[in-house]
């Protein structure tokens, strides 16, 4: 019982920051479909719209210099890539549950010793890993917030009455489209104000939490993977009793199969959202590269920390997508190098026969995909920056 009980300990601890995040918008997939969680995904939701609508708006008026412009832009993009995630994560919650409840019955069936010991480094490294993340993400928000709050000065309006002219200052706002909002009075200022922090939490909420979920949750099939390879590499060790193989055999691809159902299920689930993160990506790259390209010309630094904060968490949020998926795609060649590896050879032909099967399903890879266009692996990944990288050197021809 205290072992149980230990292992639901473990299995809470693995997952725990990932809840903490996406319960507060309603996205953690194991919770109830009641009232309370389809009014934070409703509130999220029209939180996000207004945000972007607001921004369009200022866009659309002509709010500031060609820097608010294109704070403009990028809150536009973080808008839509945060209601993409929104809307896959909780639309395709039930393919997510499957993949959740998996996984915390594999922390609560394990038994062996060295077993456990892979599925704690894992997670160890997977919520280090989401620590970085979070400071990344953090930095990134507190650098945007200070420049909005403290280092830019409020816009100067004048205000001409005949002879008389007087000058007063605007109020400052987080999100870009202030102008929206002239003329309201204080009290107004301060809700909005506190608004745009709401919105701000929700799209960091949505953000670190799904991908750091996705992240976790890739990781974990891959540990399962390496634990039935290990299992794999064992096979036939017990020569004369064929009843004994082909039970473990049978067992092995029973959880094969399983494990290619969690990977079909997680495709399912973010192969759109992928998508939607690389071309935000490749869009952010370019637009965030001509801002710091004009920030170093004007030699605003608070403007170079920004957009260079800005472009690091776009990168690091690309790769956290790409990095999982590869190694998930590398299992199917560690699995079929493990079969080789294993005692088959030594197997009468009532069993070998049936690893022709187990090898030939191998042969295709567990990839997840981008959109359903191209496998996610560490080369698209560096084929998205260099997109980017073009489309950059565009722009940068054109400004000058």
């Amino acid at each position: 019982m205290q072992n149980l009980e230990r292992k639901s300990g473990l299995a809470k601890k693995a997952f725990y920051l990932y809840e903490f995040l996406t319960s507060n918008i309603g996205l953690w997939a194991l919770q109830k479909d009641n009232m309370n969680r389809k009014f934070r995904i409703f509130y999220a939701t029209i939180q996000m719209i207004v945000a972007i609508l607001a921004t369009v708006a200022g866009f659309l008026i002509g709010c500031g210099d060609t820097e608010e412009y294109l704070d403009c832009y990028l809150m536009v993009v973080f808008g839509i890539l945060v209601l993409s995630k929104i809307y896959y994560v909780y639309t395709y919650r039930h393919h997510l549950r499957y993949i959740l409840n998996s996984a915390f019955r594999d922390w609560k069936c394990i038994e062996e010793k060295d077993e456990m010991k892979i599925m704690i480094n894992s997670s160890r490294t997977c919520n280090n890993m989401a620590a970085m993340f979070y400071v990344s993400g953090m930095i990134s928000l507190i650098s945007y917030v200070l420049k909005t709050m403290i280092f830019d000065d409020p816009r100067k309006i004048v205000v001409t009455d005949l002879l008389n002219i007087t000058y007063k200052y605007g109020h400052s706002f987080i999100l870009p489209g202030g102008c929206v909002y002239d003329g309201v009075n204080q009290y107004l200022y301060y809700l909005i104000l506190i608004n745009q922090c709401v919105q701000m939490t929700i799209m960091c909420f949505t953000n670190l939490g799904n991908d750091t979920m996705y992240a976790a949750i890739t990781g974990h099939i891959c540990v399962q993977f390496d634990i039935l390879i290990k299992r794999m590499k064992k096979f036939g060790q017990v020569e004369d009793d064929i009843s004994i193989n082909s039970h473990e055999l049978g067992k092995i691809v029973k959880r094969h199969q399983h494990l290619i159902s969690l990977t079909e299920n997680l495709e399912k689930v973010y192969n759109r959202i992928i998508f939607v993160q690389m071309l935000i990506t490749v869009s952010v790259l370019s637009v965030g590269g001509v801002s710091l390209i004009l920030s170093i010309n004007d030699n605003n630094m608070v403007n170079i920390i920004k957009s260079a904060g800005v472009m690091n968490f776009m990168l690091f949020e690309s790769y956290l997508y790409t990095y999982p998926a590869d190694n998930l795609a590398n299992r199917a060649e560690l699995m079929l190098r493990a079969i080789y590896s294993s005692y088959w050879y030594k197997m009468p032909q009532s069993i070998t026969k049936n690893l022709i099967f187990v090898m030939m399903r191998i042969n295709l890879p567990p990839f997840l995909t981008c959109g359903k266009f191209f496998y996610m692996t560490r080369r698209s990944y560096m084929d998205v920056i260099k997109t980017a990288a073009s489309y950059l050197s565009v722009l940068r021809i054109m400004i000058e």
